[in-house]
């Protein structure tokens, strides 16, 4: 389960990265897009190497009619505007006369002043038949330009030394230019009401758009439970609120179980949907839950998230005084809000659970000033957080800072590892923001049946994501606060169960997203309950 992040995109990526290629759109200038298989020449490439070690070869196109020929030491590259934080995948096609030329694929990113400010490098051994391979990345905060290419090892001198590159392609998510950023290319206004989706779930007597996936095992009726027992259910509907659902005639309630009618038009699940046989078994039930709606008088009885702005003096201090706050959140995909309706392009195009806390935010100290900067890459592992923390944070000049690493370090990393590159983002940041305060968030649990139970590592992995939990409050002290989505999202698994909560096995949907933004909030939110 290694993250393949920035190398070799001919080699399998991971199932956490699958889902990507959906959200993405191309955002390149219109002549990179025409030449970048070489077919105008080499007009928009910059060269490097000796006259004549570059040319145009139109013998051994991958596709189309001609390619990029290097001879000996070489290069080419081209440049293009770039937006801050963006997510970007680059990818080319290599092949060469013999195998094993050592050829580097690059990606570099400068400010507006042309100052490099990161460059990302693979070195690829080359083979006789055509490869894919790439970099997948994030763009840095200050970026203007970047700039794509390939070059051969300074050591090829010979000009017997032949390669071919061809169909270039840079693919960019443009939609992160407004403040509340990790957002996709087509915004959509929410047809939800985030004043209702923002109340507490541990404090209300009234459950707005609960999400349910109606599950038939062994052909049984399909059925789910809600978090609470009802005392009245005010509505049932389709997932994106279009459509309406009827007691008796759709579904029946008894106690917290809702159970669908035999012949009713409301969606569910077979358990023959979910593959049970094999280990990281991929689904996507996005849309395909009921929300409902109800009123109850049960306490929560779980965990619940409690004030600690007392370790948050300064953030507080600019919150109550109504003063510009810069939030900056840096993790991986769910920390950027993908899987959620919003970032899925799908009604109700409800925000990231990051918009949804500088929104609750806003409300509770009325400052309208609160600035979110999401520097979160999907795919992402904390050491890549760790490396690059003074690239991504620093310049943006961070009052908090929000850390959500772990769904991708589980696989890997000890909880020790994880507590080094977690201190070292907190060093990285405060060598430049003295003033800079940190909310950790102890990662959510995956589906449980994601990995089988016969499979010997499970209880490591699971051991791991509940030892960065425990790390993670260890570090807590002032200037730096501690959510545990661990234990939360656990109790919720077991009230209702994972699939409810979940748009795939690793990410949340709207519903757990909400208790996300609610939860992180609430460690801010001064008055009494």
């Amino acid at each position: 389960m290694r993250d393949c992040l920035l190398k070799d995109l001919s080699r399998r990526m991971p199932l956490f990265l699958l889902v990507i290629g959906s959200c993405l759109s191309i955002a390149i200038p219109s002549h990179a897009q025409t030449n970048l298989g070489f077919e105008s020449g080499l007009k928009g490439w910059t060269l490097k190497g000796e006259s004549g070690h570059v040319s145009v070869d139109k013998h051994h196109a991958y596709l189309g009619k001609a390619c990029a020929r290097i001879a000996g030491y070489g290069g080419l590259a081209m440049r293009m505007n770039a937006t801050p934080l963006s997510i970007v995948q680059f990818n080319l096609y290599i092949s060469s006369e013999r195998a094993g030329v050592i050829i580097y694929p690059f990606i570099r990113f400068y400010d507006s002043s042309d100052a490099l400010l990161l460059e990302y490098k693979s070195r690829i051994l080359s083979y006789t038949t055509w490869q894919s391979t790439g970099n997948y990345t994030e763009t840095p905060a200050g970026v203007s330009w970047m700039e794509i290419g390939i070059e051969t090892d300074i050591s090829a001198t010979s000009a017997s030394e032949i390669v071919y590159t061809d169909n270039f392609s840079i693919v960019s998510d443009p939609g992160n230019s407004s403040n509340h950023g990790g957002s996709p290319a087509v915004k959509n206004h929410p047809t939800c009401d985030i004043g209702q989706y923002l109340r507490p779930f541990w404090l209300s007597d009234t459950i707005y758009d609960e999400t349910v996936l109606l599950y038939a095992p062994r052909r049984q009726a399909a059925s789910g439970r809600l978090l609470y027992t009802p005392d009245k259910i005010l509505s049932v509907k389709s997932f994106d609120g279009k459509t309406s659902y009827s007691p008796q005639t759709d579904f029946s309630l008894e106690n917290n179980v809702i159970t669908r009618s035999g012949n009713s038009p409301i969606p569910f699940k077979a358990d023959t949907f979910f593959n049970t046989k094999n280990n990281f078994a991929w689904y996507n039930l996005q849309s395909q839950w009921i929300i409902v709606t109800y009123t109850h008088q049960d306490n929560w009885e779980g965990p619940t998230p409690e004030y600690k702005g007392d370790k948050m003096p300064n953030t507080l201090a600019k919150l109550r005084a109504g003063s510009p706050v810069n939030v900056v959140a840096y993790g991986s995909s769910i920390t950027r809000g993908m899987a959620g309706s919003g970032y899925s392009n799908t009604p109700p195009y409800m925000p990231s659970y990051m918009e949804l806390f500088v929104d609750r935010l806003e409300k509770l100290y009325s400052d309208k000033a609160i600035n979110l900067s999401n520097a979160s890459l999907p795919g992402s592992l904390v050491s890549w957080g760790a490396e690059n923390a003074d690239k991504y944070i620093n310049p943006l000049k961070p009052d908090l800072v929000i850390l959500d690493f772990g769904v991708n370090d589980c696989w890997s990393y000890t909880p020790d590892d994880y507590k080094d590159y977690i201190a070292t983002i907190i060093r990285k940041v405060k060598a430049d923001n003295p003033q800079a305060e940190f909310l950790l968030i102890s990662n959510m649990m995956f589906d449980p049946d994601y990995v089988l139970d016969g499979n010997d590592k499970k209880k490591w992995w699971l051991s791991n994501i509940r030892g960065y939990n425990n790390v993670l409050q260890s570090l807590e002290t002032k200037g730096i606060a501690d959510l545990d989505m661990t234990t939360l999202s656990q109790t919720i698994y077991q009230r209702k169960k994972a699939k409810d909560c979940l748009t795939n096995p690793i990410y949340p949907n709207d519903y757990l997203a909400r208790w996300y933004a609610q939860a992180m909030a609430a460690l801010f939110d001064e008055r009494k309950p």
